[in-house]
């Protein structure tokens, strides 16, 4: 044995060959390299969640305010409005007051619209026997379109 690890391959000692094979070996062993790629489109932009509002289910007579009416209190008041998912994505529909007088509150149940259609959305204006609404009070409705 203490011949051939004192034998030399071209000028290298086998012995030293051995060692740093024995130790290349245990490093693969334990070493694993995967290639990987990825591509980063610079252009993929992520979704809008833009809505519009309408009077019609046909969506072509947009509105900038809704006319609630007159009412006692007590008693509700329902309006239906179509919403368009105008944005390049799904739209998730959500509505609130803005100014309104005191107990005077909004309901209208959740909706998804997918981007491009045209949904009906009810809408429920709760006003109180305790709400005290004054002539032609003005208040805000607000619709948010977001992620669903």
């Amino acid at each position: 044995m203490k011949k051939i690890l004192r034998k030399k391959w071209r000028g290298i000692p086998v012995a030293v060959i051995a060692v740093v094979l024995v130790a290349a070996i245990a490093i693969a062993s334990t070493l694993l390299i995967i290639p990987s790629t990825v591509t980063i489109d610079p252009l993929v932009i992520p979704p809008t969640h833009d809505i519009e509002i309408y009077s019609d289910a046909e969506g072509t007579l947009e509105i900038t305010e809704i006319a609630w009416g007159t009412t006692v209190q007590g008693t509700d008041i329902v309006e239906t409005v179509y919403i368009k998912a105008a944005g390049t994505g799904d739209s998730a529909v959500t509505v609130s007051l803005s100014d309104a007088p005191a107990n005077v509150t909004v309901t209208a149940g959740p909706l998804t619209v997918v981007s491009g259609n045209v949904e009906a959305f009810e809408i429920t204006l709760v006003v109180p026997l305790s709400a005290y609404v004054g002539v032609g009070q003005t208040f805000t409705t607000d619709f948010l379109g977001s992620a669903p």
